[in-house]
């Protein structure tokens, strides 16, 4: 009697995509918790709750078909953490949760890709300068 492993590989591959989606949410957690505290002017709170919705919104999008490698979605996890951010912003200063704050008004203003990109490029240029050396 032979045992199939066919399940078994199948499994393994679904916990290896799940082990590497947390590792790269980790991985990014701080610059995406830093963009929603600095850029958003998020409160810590805030900024804790966002990340625990922006974890389950990344798991879903790496697990879809078709999906690139979890390493190859951090810019989508930024730039969706900056959209959750900015909408909820937006939202607190439109219903007067939140007082008027200028630096925070030209942050709204921007696309959230745009904002993503800037706080993003010195880590690009980190990264560069490390494996070019």
């Amino acid at each position: 009697m032979q045992i199939s492993t066919e399940g078994t590989s199948a499994f393994s591959m679904q916990e290896r995509l799940e082990s590497d989606i947390s590792t790269v949410f980790r991985e990014s957690l701080g610059l995406v918790h830093v963009t929603l505290i600095r850029e958003y002017r998020m409160q810590e709170s805030e900024a804790v709750k966002l990340e625990e919705d922006l974890s389950v919104w990344f798991h879903r999008f790496c697990r879809r078909a078709g999906s690139p490698a979890p390493r190859d979605c951090r810019h989508f996890l930024l730039v969706m953490g900056c959209l959750f951010a900015r909408g909820q912003q937006k939202f607190s200063v439109e219903t007067g949760d939140r007082p008027f704050d200028e630096r925070l008004a030209r942050v709204l203003r921007r696309d959230p890709a745009d904002v993503a990109r800037e706080v993003s490029r010195p880590l690009k240029l980190l990264y560069h300068q490390l494996h070019t050396s």
